[in-house]
């Protein structure tokens, strides 16, 4: 089995390629969705992420708060160091057991933040989704019904293009039309399934 990791910042696109691979027959692994599901149930991460950033971030059943940690989680750098230190390890764990139960061919994880929790370690190669801020910024407002100062406050968080950039095998730029990323994306994931 092949691991590609896929990443790169929010609202670039990293969802479609995932969607595109999927339909070719791809095990997708959506660590975003992994990791939301281990909050919900992970009461030791429920602990320590309120001792990290405050009660109030969890709800009145005592449970995190996805919305309210972001907003803490994402108010500087340090603070996402501060999550990614406490939350990462906790969620690999979950997306370790996720590889072991793959048996396809070609196994896409999707995971914004592959080389800060270790995952790309497990990859044979990484392709990294890049777009315009303002394009990123659009997409994020539409898709999770943020404000424009919660969005800023996210993408303010995020790595730069450089980061990706200078570690990353494959670059892929969304900025044009979907039409265009998608055959763009297509012609990528055949070439990875070629070699």
């Amino acid at each position: 089995m092949k691991i590609i990791g896929l990443t790169g910042p929010s609202g670039a696109g990293k969802s479609t390629l995932a969607t595109l691979a999927t339909a070719r027959g791809w095990a997708v692994i959506d660590c975003d969705r992994t990791a939301h599901a281990v909050y919900a149930e992970d009461k030791i991460l429920c602990i320590q992420l309120a001792e990290a950033f405050g009660q109030e971030i969890l709800n009145s059943a005592g449970q995190i708060d996805r919305k309210r940690l972001a907003l803490r989680a994402f108010s500087s750098k340090e603070a996402t160091m501060r999550l990614n230190r406490v939350a990462l390890p906790r969620i690999v764990i979950r997306i370790e057991q996720q590889i072991s139960n793959c048996s396809a061919q070609f196994c896409l994880l999707d995971a914004p933040t592959l080389y800060e929790s270790g995952l790309s370690t497990r990859c044979d190669s990484v392709i990294a989704v890049l777009a315009s801020e303002r394009k990123r910024q659009s997409r994020i407002m539409t898709r999770d019904s943020l404000t424009l100062e919660e969005v800023a406050l996210r993408l303010s968080a995020g790595k730069p293009d450089k980061f990706y950039r200078q570690r990353a095998d494959y670059i892929l730029e969304n900025d044009g039309s979907a039409e265009a990323f998608i055959q763009q994306a297509s012609r990528l994931l055949e070439t990875i399934e070629k070699e």
